[in-house]
């Protein structure tokens, strides 16, 4: 069953994905000295002016950022796994500039997918690329070899009501 947030709710998780979306533009834009490049990444202020211009709706938008934050926090955990140096120093930047830990402002990606499975459904385009990115990651260890085949099976019946939906 699907709950309807109320308008106050949807700008309370609009505000929070757009300051923690601000500090991951700041992390990966920090070395970036082309202002064209810097263009391309929307501040938080910026897409919730498209908002209030009727661009984009707030559930997209936090269908967008809630995405976005996801893409950075598996690249995180990624690098965090593999022992690699890109984005192993982004929580304690992103320490440094909220006061807060970055993987208790947002819901762990892993803790996100572990629930998506336990669920047994995909209710969203959010969550269909969140179990798509593991899926996609060959060195992954979140999941067992049982688990990805019913991810493969959850992926492929959402991809079908999308499309039978569409038609």
């Amino acid at each position: 069953m699907v709950v309807r947030r109320t308008k106050e709710q949807m700008q309370a998780e609009l505000a929070r994905l757009s300051e923690i979306f601000d500090v991951i533009r700041e992390y990966m834009l920090r070395e970036e000295q082309s202002a064209d490049r810097r263009a391309l990444i929307p501040t938080g202020a910026e897409i919730q002016a498209a908002i209030q211009d009727r661009k984009m709706t707030a559930s997209d938008t936090i269908a967008s950022l809630q995405q976005a934050i996801n893409n950075h926090s598996i690249a995180l955990e990624q690098a965090q796994q593999n022992g690699l140096s890109t984005l192993i120093d982004f929580p304690a930047f992103y320490k440094n500039r909220t006061g807060r830990n970055y993987f208790e402002d947002i819901q762990h990606p892993g803790a996100a997918a572990r629930a998506i499975l336990a669920r047994g459904v995909i209710t969203d385009e959010t969550e269909y690329y969140l179990l798509i990115e593991y899926l996609n990651d060959t060195s992954q260890t979140i999941f067992n070899e049982d688990e990805i085949i019913r991810i493969g099976q959850m992926i492929n019946d959402f991809e079908t009501a999308a499309i039978t939906q569409n038609q």
